[in-house]
């Protein structure tokens, strides 16, 4: 497991203008390969700067700050997104990423 504080990668996919703008449409895919949607504010990923005018264009890897609650065995870990909703998560661990604290 990276050591700093956990980050799950997913992929932002598009720029949203409605119902607010500054608003991203991101997947996350879970251990069975299910695509879950999330759509926040680009502040909630670590790289928003880089959705400002000019930059790259979409899709592009991102991450979203996360907590382990348990180790699942066989690669998987259950998580849980605290700052975007109260669902848990079971991903597979090569998508947990650290953040340099």
């Amino acid at each position: 497991m990276p050591s700093g504080s956990p980050r799950v990668l997913c992929r932002a996919v598009r720029y949203l203008r409605d119902p607010q703008p500054g608003m991203i449409e991101a997947y996350l895919t879970d251990a069975t390969g299910f695509e879950w949607q999330i759509v926040d504010k680009a502040v909630m990923f670590a790289e928003w700067r880089e959705f400002m005018p000019g930059a790259p264009l979409l899709p592009m890897d991102v991450t979203l700050a996360c907590t382990i609650l348990e180790d699942e065995g066989e690669d998987r870990v259950r998580i849980f997104l605290p700052d975007v909703s109260d669902r848990v998560y079971v991903v597979r661990r090569e998508l947990i990423v650290a953040q340099a604290g």
